[in-house]
């Protein structure tokens, strides 16, 4: 879901770029124009009713890197720090457009946590929520929180984060596969692993292999007026 995000917010950030005025960007058309934070490793993008928050996963530990979040409210031309996840290494953000409430997927363990946390007050501060592991992903659908992990697999919570049931896993409740991403639109929703793609039609509550899609790596979806595009990165390109 990570990169899907990062290129609709990009492609949105040119399209209002455009609609400025050429005093504020002082460029040339059509020029592309570095809008980054202090940060050489966004991971990760997600478009706010109030700006834009980017998150960081920087793993150069010599470098000291900030690894939390930054918020612009201006389309780019500035960014400040925001929220108490410095340290922990931001993989994924989403929003939901109901309550209002911000997760965030983290991978790094500070202060004895690691995993999901939740702002309810706009990105200000966060909760930690959940089990104690490293997070890949985060995803909405339909009010259900949908989490995936590097090794304890995909979960699901139905009541904001409070209970938690894992859906793909070894059936023990710890370990399971890495989930690469994590893609939803309303109550449909796709999950990939290394090598399996899955998908639902419930809000994460069930789930079922694509077997044909076996095999594949597929890093990205797009789910958009019922066509669906998955980015591969085993040369396989994009499937549609």
């Amino acid at each position: 879901m990570r990169a899907f995000k990062i290129f609709q917010s990009v492609f949105l950030l040119l399209l209002l770029g455009t609609l400025t005025t050429k005093t504020a960007l002082a460029q040339e058309e059509g020029a592309l124009v570095k809008m980054s934070p202090d940060s050489l490793r966004t991971s990760t993008i997600e478009i706010l009713p109030y700006g834009i928050m980017v998150g960081e996963f920087d793993g150069r530990a010599w470098k000291y890197p900030y690894n939390g979040l930054f918020l612009t409210r201006d389309l780019g031309q500035s960014w400040v720090k925001v929220g108490n996840l410095d340290g922990r290494g931001v993989e994924d953000i989403a929003y939901d457009k109901t309550s209002g409430t911000i997760y965030t997927a983290t991978y790094y363990r500070v202060n004895g946590l690691a995993g999901l946390f939740a702002s309810y007050d706009q990105g200000q501060t966060f909760q930690h929520l959940g089990h104690d592991f490293s997070n890949s992903n985060v995803e909405i659908s339909n009010g259900n929180i949908i989490i995936g992990s590097y090794s304890h697999g995909l979960w699901i919570s139905q009541d904001n984060g409070q209970t938690w049931v894992q859906k793909l896993g070894d059936d023990t409740g710890w370990t399971g596969p890495q989930i690469v991403n994590i893609t939803a639109q309303d109550n449909l929703v796709f999950a990939s692993t290394t090598t399996r793609i899955y998908k639902s039609e419930d809000s994460g509550l069930t789930w079922s292999e694509i077997t044909q899609l076996q095999g594949e790596q597929i890093h990205t979806f797009i789910i958009t007026n019922e066509v669906i595009l998955a980015g591969c990165r085993n040369n396989r390109g994009l499937l549609r």
